[in-house]
């Protein structure tokens, strides 16, 4: 008998998309899901790389 159990690593966009279609559990390293798509604040000189604006 196996004792292998399949989850989902990380709570992105895509890791709660494939949680809720298939099921299965879905675990994240921080606090809050969402990764980069998650609200964060930042000091006015602070550098963001995922930071994009949009025209």
């Amino acid at each position: 008998m196996s004792n292998k159990e399949t989850f989902i690593l990380g709570a992105g966009m895509t890791g709660l998309a494939a949680g809720m279609v298939s099921g299965l559990k879905v675990y994240e390293a921080q606090e809050v899901p969402g990764g980069i798509c998650s609200s964060y604040y930042l000091k006015a000189n602070q550098f963001c790389p995922y930071y994009v604006i949009l025209i």
